[in-house]
């Protein structure tokens, strides 16, 4: 094989190198999202709201969930294209070998993070540094509470979703499977963890309020969802966390959700302490309670992994690929189950 092939082609597994799969799914991510989006814009056109862009007499949150479906549907399309014609693997190889154990993870992403916002709440409630406003808050003074409210679930589920699909599902997989032959599965692993947590800090840093310590903090969170994805081999924690950390910090606890403002939110809160605490505008991931918070939640994971997996150190095979149907991916597959 020619040296101008070998940068491109990888003989060995009769596929694209991970650095042109990483770039071409971006574009094809790209393309999907945007024809995603103008399709869903031709069908709300007659209801005068477009993803992105809420007119006077949207109703709050909806542009906001259109934007979750277009991004939901743009990188859906586009793994799963890239799934074909790319990386040469079945969907489910992105961290979606569906079974009870996937399930239980999922529970358990679902349940820690309320927990965690409930105490970050709790803690700060006690101290005097957050200030409860009112209860059922609707997303605008005299609007409804019940439809923003559950548009705002749907949106994080999105959100949650296709973030951690691209973040951890296709950008570390393919990191760590392209560097585990120059340094070895378990440091291909972190540094997989740690250039898909920088891609992830670096994506929210046009978010309103945000700074240099919020970007940080997501970078961190950006970690804490990669260890979650390495030390269980599946998508289902990782997604299952992400979707309820965002919920319960925007629309239970009514605290600002990366800079943004979540809408309805069961409490309303205002934080009076420290910004260095509280994280101010941004929200708790900007102060040291969400630092803490998520130093909390990688004890809680290593220690679910733990119980019930059997262990809780990094799974190996993530980063190494087997074709479709070789008796190595199908124990892969028997060992999900």
């Amino acid at each position: 094989m020619s040296s101008l092939k070998r940068l491109f082609w990888d003989g060995r597994t009769r596929r694209l190198r991970a650095g042109w799969r990483l770039v071409l799914q971006t574009a094809l991510l790209v393309a999907c999202t945007l024809a995603t989006g103008l399709v869903l814009t031709l069908l709300a056109l007659p209801f005068g709201v477009a993803p992105g862009s809420p007119g006077p007499e949207t109703p709050p949150g909806t542009a906001r969930l259109l934007s979750a479906l277009a991004g939901m549907g743009g990188v859906a399309a586009s793994m799963a294209a890239a799934a074909r014609y790319l990386d040469r693997r079945p969907f489910a190889g992105f961290g979606f070998h569906l079974s009870r154990r996937w399930g239980a993870d999922l529970a358990f992403g679902l349940a820690l993070g309320p927990a965690l916002m409930g105490s970050i709440f709790l803690i700060g409630w006690g101290l005097g540094w957050i200030e409860v406003t009112g209860v059922l808050v609707p997303a605008e003074r005299g609007g409804s509470f019940a439809l923003p409210f559950a548009g705002a679930l749907v949106t994080f589920v999105c959100v949650g979703i296709y973030e951690e699909m691209v973040a951890r599902g296709y950008h570390l997989l393919n990191v760590a499977e392209g560097l585990a032959g120059f340094v070895g599965p378990q440091a291909a692993l972190a540094v997989g963890c740690g250039a898909s947590a920088a891609v992830f800090g670096a994506l929210h840093w046009g978010n309103p309020n945000a700074t240099l310590r919020s970007t940080a903090c997501l970078v961190g969170a950006g970690l804490l969802f990669g260890l979650a994805y390495v030390v269980t081999g599946e998508l289902g924690l990782p997604i299952g966390l992400h979707i309820s950390w965002n919920f319960a910090q925007g629309n239970v606890f009514g605290f600002p959700v990366s800079g943004t403002d979540a809408g309805a939110a069961l409490l309303g809160t205002r934080s009076t302490g420290p910004e260095w605490w509280t994280g101010g505008a941004f929200g708790p991931e900007a102060g040291v309670s969400g630092v803490l918070a998520l130093g909390v939640a990688a004890l809680a994971i290593l220690a679910w992994t733990r119980f019930r997996h059997g262990d809780a150190r990094p799974r190996l095979a993530l980063a190494r690929y087997d074709p479709p149907g070789t008796a190595a991916e199908r124990v892969a597959e028997a060992e999900s189950a």
